[in-house]
């Protein structure tokens, strides 16, 4: 079929000396004509009506409609009493039953007693049949996996391996993690820290990946190969007795009578419980570390513990239990709150050239690994930089350790918190910590990105450009979105922020560029990573109420 649709109207005009009823024959009169039209329809075509106009100058002369919907019926019209004259126009419309619509016009002439036949072209457009679609397009950066850790790498049946990954998206996305093995099962097989348990004898691989859009796409994984054994019966009680040895040297022969033991897991000796003996006294080195995997085999595992002993001495940072929470830190009065021509006191932020009842936070000015000396270290921190930038009053660090928190010892203030050039960071202790926060809203209403001198440490570009800290955009925290330990770091990550041995299990950590969970608890680093700062929030009085 043609573009357009061609349809031929055929024009006839008859002289007003046509034989019809009630028509004059009188050739004087005869300055009249008629016009007969006859619509030819293309093959298959259907069309119940026609419009149409006759006009002669811009004025119309007649108008109406031929109906041709009846069976039978067809596109025809006689129209009698046309002056002769030049100039006129006919112009006719139509409408298909399939949508399709027809138009055209034609000038004619009438010559009084001449039959006049005219061509009339329609052209037909017919109705729109595609449709279209626009696409915008996103840019998603799939997220990395720059961390893991799998330890140890082979036990009995029965036993745990501890299994760790790191996720890193620069774009800040959150991250998803799949834990999945050959044979085994996981704790939680989403979570980023987690255990594994050997169920079956053998070679087995341990696979983690990562993703930011749901595992549509972006999949970034790591393989692990681990080894699950059997129980260890008689060679476990050899290991036994080699334990007792070593609860007896108190030193280097007792290490070795360890060493034995590592082979029987479940040793089935009696004189292992000596061994025993000997993990217990290992814990008061380690911090415990020895006691637990005396635990776990009974005769041999003792042995473990003597070998725990000869490395108590790196269990003295803390290993054990928490320092003691003294209160809020005091940083001398405040004499460097400007606010115009006077200082803001206390408690009190300058906004729009007034001071407000506020509470400061700031972002440390310094950075350091995970060895702060717990929550009471970091709160040290941060009232010893407050008092150098003369912002005086009292403050708490937003860390935890397994026996206190910000939850446990902030006070609930129901003044905003804001950073110390009046930008408000959140209106309430309770907006603060509401999780989630409200549709649509961000955890924070302002990143916490500014230091206690008013310096920026780092852009949100500097941030987003590398999946290794870059220097000051990550924040040591220990410390989850309601303000409370992170599970994740079986509630004690570096030893509560007390040692920077890579050794023990990570620390959670905050983005000072994300308004997100992140703020706090986006990502996890291992206790040496040397470029992390800590927040700092002002508290009204030495001990708060919480």
């Amino acid at each position: 079929m043609p573009v357009s649709i061609r349809k031929r109207w055929r024009l006839a005009w008859l002289v007003g000396a046509l034989a019809c009823a009630g028509c004059s024959t009188d050739t004087t009169t005869g300055d009249a004509g008629g016009v007969s039209v006859q619509l030819e329809l293309a093959d298959g075509a259907r069309i119940d009506e026609v419009s149409y106009v006759v006009s002669r100058l811009g004025e119309e002369l007649h108008s109406g409609t031929i109906h041709t919907a009846s069976p039978g019926s067809t596109a025809s019209i006689e129209i009698y009493g046309l002056a002769e004259a030049m100039g006129y126009m006919i112009q006719m419309t139509a409408t298909a039953t399939d949508g399709t619509s027809c138009s055209g016009s034609a000038v004619f002439n009438i010559f009084a007693g001449q039959v006049t036949t005219v061509a009339v072209m329609l052209n037909c457009k017919r109705p729109q049949e595609l449709g279209g679609v626009r696409v915008n397009g996103k840019i998603n950066f799939c997220a990395g996996l720059p961390w893991v850790e799998v330890s140890p790498l082979q036990t009995s049946i029965g036993n745990q391996i501890g299994v760790y990954a790191r996720g890193a998206d620069v774009e800040g996305d959150p991250i998803e993690y799949r834990w999945t093995a050959t044979s085994g099962s996981f704790d939680d097989p989403a979570a980023a820290m987690t255990k594994y348990t050997c169920e079956e004898v053998g070679e087995h691989t341990i696979t983690v990946a990562v993703s930011d859009d749901g595992f549509e796409y972006c999949d970034c994984s790591w393989d692990v190969d681990v080894t699950c054994v059997e129980d260890g019966g008689g060679t476990g009680g050899t290991g036994g007795a080699g334990g007792a040895g070593g609860a007896g040297g108190a030193g280097g022969a007792g290490g070795a009578g360890g060493a034995g033991g590592e082979g029987g897991a479940g040793g089935d000796g009696g004189t292992g419980g000596a061994g025993g003996e000997g993990g217990a006294g290992g814990a008061g080195g380690m911090g415990g570390a020895g006691g637990e995997g005396g635990a776990g085999g009974v005769g041999g595992a003792g042995g473990m513990g003597g070998t725990g002993g000869v490395g108590g001495a790196g269990g003295t940072g803390g290993a054990g239990g928490c320092i003691p929470d003294g209160g809020a830190q005091f940083a001398g009065p405040a004499i460097n709150r400007p606010c115009g021509e006077v200082s803001c006191g206390a408690m009190e932020v300058c906004v729009d050239g007034a001071c407000q009842a506020s509470a400061l936070v700031f972002v440390s000015s310094t950075i350091s690994d995970a060895a702060l000396g717990g929550p009471r270290g970091a709160d040290m921190t941060c009232a010893d930089l407050a008092q150098a930038a003369g912002l005086g009053g009292y403050w708490f660090s937003w860390t935890s350790d397994s026996c206190t928190s910000p939850e446990q010892r902030f006070e609930r203030s129901a003044v905003a918190y804001r950073l110390v050039d009046g930008t408000q960071v959140s209106s309430s202790w309770n907006r603060m910590t509401m999780n989630p926060p409200p549709p649509g809203e961000g955890y924070l209403s302002n990143v916490i990105n500014i230091d206690e001198n008013g310096e920026i440490p780092a852009t949100v570009l500097e941030c987003s450009g590398s999946v290794n800290p870059p220097q000051g955009c990550f924040v040591w925290t220990n410390t989850n979105v309601e303000g409370h330990v992170d599970a994740l770091a079986d509630n004690n990550g570096c030893l509560g922020l007390t040692t920077n041995n890579s050794v023990y299990g990570p620390s959670t950590a905050g983005k000072i560029t994300s308004l997100s969970q992140g703020w706090t608890d986006g990502v996890f680093w291992t206790c040496g990573t040397n470029n992390l700062r800590i927040y700092c929030f002002e508290q009204s009085s030495a001990n708060p109420s919480p």
